[in-house]
């Protein structure tokens, strides 16, 4: 294998590495984007159970109607929250 077979080889490496990480960077904005979408909507909910709530009513479709928004909340937020990363383990 000769060198400038060696550089062009490196020069596509660096070009793949080069859109992986514009592709990372796209995917890190949309990510962004939807946990700020996810954190509205969530607020939103929230809002709307409180109103509920405190809507001085015994009624008990209400109560459960408050209920039913805050489990959607919880879920939704659950469902976008970066999943926690276990440290790596090093082999013995």
């Amino acid at each position: 294998m000769g060198s400038i077979e060696i550089y062009r080889l490196l020069t596509s490496i660096d070009k793949k590495v080069d859109q992986i990480m514009s592709g990372l960077t796209d995917l890190q904005a949309a990510f962004a984007a939807l946990q700020t979408a996810v954190a509205a909507a969530v607020a939103d909910i929230q809002a709307l159970s409180a109103q509920l709530t405190t809507a001085n009513t015994e009624d008990a479709t209400v109560e459960s109607v408050a209920q039913s928004l805050n489990q959607t909340a919880a879920t939704l937020n659950a469902a976008v929250s970066p999943p926690a990363v276990a440290p790596a383990v090093k082999a013995p």
